[in-house]
């Protein structure tokens, strides 16, 4: 378990740089989307914005501004995910480690599987 759980953690830390990427390329791509300005068609201007209706005069620009907040969630995700499982798999691998010293005494109890009721076992 502690393999399959350090796996787990390294591709959601993964999926969580790569959303990370993501997230910045679209970002900048928001950040720098420009239209002439109706003023001086030789001038630009930014097209683009988060507190204007559609997200901006483009189309696209409600588009990039979706990819990059999905992205950013994901990303979000990914590294809570992957940091969950980062210290579920270390706690394991150290649990793993550890042997019971012999010649210690041990006492057990589960549910019964056979009847209602709990099981208990005795090892020395």
């Amino acid at each position: 378990m502690a393999w399959v759980t350090a796996a787990v953690a390294l591709t959601g830390i993964g999926f969580a740089a790569y959303e990370t990427v993501k997230w910045n390329d679209k970002l900048d791509q928001f950040d720098g989307a420009t239209k002439p300005s109706s003023s001086d068609p030789m001038k630009t201007v930014l097209a683009c914005g988060t507190d204007e209706p559609n997200r901006g005069s483009l189309p696209r620009c409600q588009t990039l501004y979706d990819d990059l907040t999905s992205a950013k969630t994901l990303a979000i995700v990914g590294y809570a995910v992957g940091g969950a499982a980062a210290v579920g798999a270390a706690v394991l691998f150290l649990i793993s480690g550890k042997e019971e010293p012999a010649g210690r005494s041990a006492i057990a109890c589960a549910p019964s599987g056979r009847s209602a009721g709990i099981s208990c076992g005795l090892a020395f």
